[in-house]
């Protein structure tokens, strides 16, 4: 990374801070508890932003936390410490740079669709049984798939046969 893609990172980093303490700082004011269409939209906001938030508080420590050892490296004397001093920022360096692809995962925008209902219709068609009980194993797929996703399901109609 480059140091002008590294400042450029930086700079999103403190304003996905600065936009989550004003959400914050915003749902605090009266007015905003009187207005339930304002307040869901900033609880909306805030729920969305929360997690990364809460990614870049922890990389801008880091970054300091860096900051301070390379500090320490230069002026230190004493080979105990400047061996310790090498060892965290080796842990530092390796923490930030984790912080710094998860953050980037989530700064990649959601799909308009991820919120949204599906309806998956499965058939036996040709086949017979054979088709009817794998047409009943892929339901129990999605189904699983659903409950250890915390995805909810309603069944809207169902034909069983008679296997």
């Amino acid at each position: 990374m480059t140091l002008t893609e590294m400042d450029d990172f930086v700079q999103k980093v403190d304003e996905i801070v600065a936009r989550h303490d004003s959400l914050v700082a915003e749902m605090s004011l009266p007015e905003v508890a009187r207005d339930r269409d304002r307040r869901r939209a900033l609880g909306v906001a805030h729920a969305e932003l929360g997690p990364v938030a809460a990614l870049c508080r922890e990389f801008q420590e880091s970054v300091r936390e860096l900051a301070g050892v390379r500090e320490m490296l230069r002026s230190e004397q004493d080979p105990e410490l400047v061996e310790m001093a090498e060892e965290e920022q080796q842990r530092l360096e390796a923490l930030s740079e984790r912080l710094r692809g998860e953050i980037r995962e989530l700064f990649i925008p959601r799909d308009p669709n991820d919120r949204k209902n599906v309806i998956v219709e499965i058939r036996q068609a040709a086949g017979g049984d054979e088709a009817a009980l794998f047409a009943a194993d892929l339901y129990r797929m999605y189904t699983r798939f659903a409950e250890r996703n915390g995805l909810r399901i309603q069944m809207l109609s169902s034909h069983p046969t008679g296997i």
